[in-house]
């Protein structure tokens, strides 16, 4: 029988057997838990789905590349984190803190931003007001009305906008 494991960059093996059935916010727990080290959290091509990470800790995690469908950060800690290349849809960050963070290149739609600081953020290329452009076609809606990207009360500064469609 072969073992599929995911890198955690923690220096864990984190088994999908032993991992099955777990939400993000229980995983990241087993992971916290688990590091006995100072490294990041590293969650690098994961599909993470339902999940309500309100008010979590999660500064310097990676979700590069990753596939976020309604999932809820609000006011949660995740400034210098990465959503490189990431695909997120009905994303609640509303209150969220993300200083420094780097969405380069993320695609999605029905994206809250409301009340959030984005100082020193890397938007650059996003592309959050299209499903067409979506990494998992089953996130494709036609309706035009669910691509909304709200941005009320966000502070900007110093972010790197250059490409960004929102």
């Amino acid at each position: 029988m072969t073992t599929t494991t995911i890198e955690s960059g923690l220096g864990l093996d984190l088994f999908l057997e032993d991992l099955k059935g777990m939400n993000l916010k229980e995983l990241i727990a087993y992971i916290n838990i688990s590091n006995k080290t100072d490294k990041l959290l590293t969650l690098i091509g994961l599909k993470f789905k339902n999940s309500d990470l309100s008010g979590s800790d999660l500064h310097d995690a990676n979700f590069e590349k990753s596939i976020m469908r309604n999932i809820l950060f609000s006011r949660a800690m995740l400034s210098k984190s990465s959503f490189v290349d990431s695909d997120l849809h009905d994303v609640d960050l509303s209150g969220t803190t993300l200083l420094n963070v780097s969405f380069k290149g993320a695609v999605g739609s029905n994206v809250c931003f409301d009340e959030c600081d984005l100082t020193g953020a890397n938007m650059r290329g996003v592309q959050f007001n299209t499903n067409a452009s979506a990494k998992d076609p089953s996130a494709y809606n036609q309706n035009k009305d669910s691509l909304k990207v709200n941005v009320s009360g966000v502070s900007f500064k110093d972010a790197n906008l250059s490409g960004a469609d929102f």
